[in-house]
């Protein structure tokens, strides 16, 4: 009948056609599992978690860049009220007297005597047109400066920063404070200086 040499080719023909029915179970079982119910749930909680996540990682790179934003716009502020309080350091000491002052403006001079009401006048004429510092011989004006009654012998030299062509033609128009006084010689300068008090 069959030789040994079949018996032997058979029975190896049938290990190898077990061992592929048996690979086809396995891949089968896989394949069902893969696609079970089960696991379409939790690949849909899966998926739903990732998105989850993924929104919450955006709503924290929002919520950081708004704090980043925020931050910036302080350090602005910051930088702003800085400047604003050293303008008005500025602006403030030179009002009190306690910087020297540069910059163009006028100089007057009197050669006659001039009334401490004159004087008054003149100061506030001085102030409405926009002087930002003011010295009378060698004393500088401030808020505090009081002018005692009496006159001012001459020669009264008084010496104003501000705009110089402005001070010079409010002060010499006429009807203005100088033809009201009488007298006086108003010279516009490039550079003038106010000492501090």
């Amino acid at each position: 009948m069959f030789e040994r040499k079949n018996l032997i080719l058979i029975g190896l023909v049938g290990i190898i056609l077990g061992f592929f029915v048996a690979q086809q179970f396995y891949l089968h079982k896989k394949i069902t599992e893969t696609i079970q119910p089960e696991n379409e749930k939790n690949l849909a909680l899966e998926v739903t978690e990732l998105i989850k996540t993924n929104r919450d990682l955006e709503k924290e790179v929002e919520d950081l860049n708004d704090q980043h934003n925020k931050l910036v716009e302080s350090a602005d502020d910051v930088k702003t009220a800085n400047v604003t309080l050293e303008e008005n350091l500025t602006k403030y000491e030179i009002v009190l007297g306690l910087s020297e002052v540069y910059g163009e403006g006028v100089e007057l001079v009197f050669d006659s005597k001039v009334s401490s009401t004159q004087l008054i006048d003149l100061l506030n004429a001085i102030k409405n047109i926009g002087a930002d510092a003011i010295q009378i011989n060698d004393a500088r004006v401030v808020p505090t400066t009081s002018i005692t009654g009496g006159f001012f012998d001459p020669p009264l030299k008084i010496k104003i920063i501000g705009e110089k062509r402005l001070l010079s033609e409010s002060l010499t128009r006429k009807g203005g404070i100088l033809e009201q006084i009488g007298y006086g010689k108003v010279t516009e300068l490039d550079e003038v200086s106010i000492k501090k008090n």
